[in-house]
């Protein structure tokens, strides 16, 4: 619960119920199905702790394991520019979800160019 009073959970939170009110004239079956079996998965995994609960030590200090995206490597390849194209005409050949890839262009741009002046603007923190 304190994770919704943090300003990212909250953020996330109204994330998943904009994601679940654009996509449901497109996936209600899926979206009720998901979650009746996630409901269901979720008692059995609970089921199974409780009655084989699992003992971990954690190192001290406990270790902080997260995802670095920045340390994945990307190579400008042909391979890449065929999913982004790709990716564009699937959503552009659906008449239902061409406004929502305009509109995500759009406030991309829009994010982009702020963050560009932005960086130009701040005054950078290591000697050049």
């Amino acid at each position: 619960m304190t994770r919704l009073i943090r300003p990212n959970g909250a953020v996330l939170l109204i994330l998943v119920a904009a994601l679940a009110v654009a996509t449901w004239p497109f996936f209600a079956p899926f979206t009720v199905a998901t979650i009746i079996v996630g409901l269901f998965a979720a008692m059995a995994m609970r089921s199974w702790h409780w009655q084989h609960p699992s003992r971990v030590v954690l190192p001290d200090p406990p270790l902080r394991s997260e995802i670095n995206l920045s340390a994945i490597p990307v190579r400008d390849d042909a391979g890449g520019l065929l999913f982004a194209l790709a990716s564009m005409a699937i959503l552009l050949g659906l008449a239902q979800l061409r406004w929502f890839l305009i509109g995500s262009l759009l406030c991309a741009t829009v994010v982009a160019v702020a963050l560009i002046a932005w960086r130009r603007r701040a005054p950078t923190s290591h000697p050049a």
